[in-house]
């Protein structure tokens, strides 16, 4: 994990978890002989501290832990060689002290404790509170470099998927500065703000840095911008035509307001890939036959996912058991009714708002639903998600088993495609609130369908219609835009006779 903040004379709290692979590397030896020998293993890792109390021997003997694990690496005596590739995250920003600005790395080795263990185990759960206060000598996690000059911090070989993109950047410059999308008539795609949700500016309104737009400016210091890419969903014939769309590039450029150095890096985006649904009889909507095409992304930016709505129940996600099995799109939207609004009879919302939350961030991180809400974009500029914006769906399970075909078939290509992915399509589950309720899912590897707890953790994959509305290349305004499929010919419109 790497994340970059910027750090000021006040505090700051910020939590995240992740799953990791096992990997064993040593505990090192915390006993202490009585009395203090020269030679006590304790005196030996952690100087100074071994006589004193546990408490302060948590607290300070982490700030030697990397500088412990770098000793033992070099003493080829020790029985812990191996521990040079124990797992440890990044923590990476800009710290001011002063009139020095020090671009920063915080190297944090896991384990069960901060100070002596290097095994990261299966099936554990670490709970780890890192403290960092200093990036004195003392401090032995941290490798660090002063700034002489503008930084912004992107990974130019970072490709983007292709739903609607808003990647935070941080951005330090000892002058005033400007960022800029080059030749922006050539990539509409591709906007900068100053915050993280998409603000479209409408016409007749005043524009602000919140606003998306080709520039923008500020002063000398640390901030955050926000580089917004539009969902790049290309006209395709066939889905043989998936390997034919190259990936998308856009310039974005920078500089320090009033010199001549000029910087740039490169943003680069995913096309959607064309996935064809055919059934030929549709046994639960009574229909004859169902064809339909989506297109699907290739990224999964989160993983092991609830499919939520446990113990929940209502009449509108009862009646998708049957008639949810191929229309995601529908399937989300329902979804989205009863998380927000809740269903017919006074069945109140799955996730009710507890005051502060508003929109879909009423809907917990770990739910498949807020997932793919997340890769929708507030075009309307009301500060959420609605239920007409949704254009980035979660399958149901006849566009998974497409999906799946198309994949044998070797037409699309997407990360996990080995694992358990959630459909949108809900199976039974408790009136009275008692059970988790189920849902559909797919083994993408064998093909295998079957009902899993709403409780269980698997992939989801966003698709999106191929007849959505797409909007301007800016993405910019609200609505819907349909062709009459009447207007075959132009004959229609202007005979060619007159």
């Amino acid at each position: 994990m790497t994340e970059k903040c910027g750090s000021g004379s006040y505090s700051r709290r910020r939590a995240t978890s992740f799953s990791i692979f096992e990997n064993r590397r040593g505990i090192l030896d915390t006993a202490q002989s009585d009395p203090p020998k020269a030679d006590d293993p304790y005196a030996v890792n952690w100087p100074l501290i071994y006589d004193k109390a546990d408490q302060e021997k948590t607290l300070y003997a982490q700030l030697w832990k990397k500088g412990l694990h770098d000793n033992v690496c070099q003493k080829e005596h020790q029985v812990h060689a191996g521990m040079d590739f124990a797992s440890y995250m990044t923590i990476s920003g800009v710290y001011i002290m002063g009139n020095k600005q020090m671009e920063t790395v915080y190297y944090v080795y896991l384990g069960k404790d901060n100070y002596s263990s290097f095994d990261v185990e299966r099936n554990h759960q670490y709970d780890m509170e890192i403290t960092i206060r200093t990036i004195d000598e003392a401090e032995t996690r941290v490798d660090k470099e002063e700034i002489g000059g503008i930084r912004l911090y992107y990974d130019s070989e970072t490709v983007l998927d292709s739903h609607c993109n808003s990647v935070q950047t941080l951005m330090y410059s000892p002058r005033n500065w400007e960022v800029w999308v080059e030749n922006p008539d050539e990539t509409p795609w591709l906007e900068l703000s100053a915050t993280s949700e998409y603000k479209p500016l409408f016409l007749g309104n005043g524009r602000t840095p919140d606003n998306a737009g080709f520039k923008v400016t500020g002063d000398a210091g640390l901030r955050y911008i926000y580089v917004h890419t539009d969902e790049f969903v290309p006209d395709l014939g066939s889905p043989e035509a998936n390997n034919s769309v190259p990936v998308r590039q856009g310039r974005i450029s920078y500089r320090e307001i009033g010199t001549p150095d000029v910087y740039s890096f490169t943003v680069k985006q995913y096309p959607a890939q064309m996935v064809v649904l055919y059934i030929e009889h549709d046994v639960n909507n009574l229909m004859k036959e169902v064809r339909d095409t989506f297109y699907v992304e290739r990224i999964l930016e989160k993983k092991h996912l609830e499919w939520g709505f446990v113990t929940y129940w209502n009449f509108e996600i009862d009646e998708l058991i049957s008639k949810g099995q191929w229309d995601g799109l529908n399937n989300t939207r329902v979804l989205y009714d009863s998380a927000m609004e809740g269903g017919k009879y006074g069945i109140g919302p799955a996730y009710p708002s507890s005051g502060s939350t508003v929109g879909e961030n009423r809907i917990p991180n770990n739910v498949a639903l807020r997932y793919i809400l997340e890769k929708n974009r507030d075009r309307n500029g009301d500060g959420q998600i609605g239920r007409d914006e949704i254009m980035w769906f979660m399958p149901a399970i006849n566009e998974l088993e497409a999906l799946y075909e198309a994949r044998n078939q070797w037409l699309v290509e997407f990360e996990g495609d080995d694992d358990y992915f959630f459909s949108s399509s809900p199976s039974s589950s408790d009136p009275n609130g008692i059970t988790t309720g189920y849902a559909y899912y797919m083994k993408m590897g064998t093909g295998k369908t079957g009902l899993a707890r709403r409780s269980n953790e698997y992939n989801v994959i966003a698709c999106r219609r191929i007849n959505a509305w797409k909007g301007p290349e800016t993405a910019a305004g609200s609505g819907t835009a349909d062709k009459n499929d009447s207007w075959t010919d132009e004959d229609f419109i202007m005979p060619k006779n007159r």
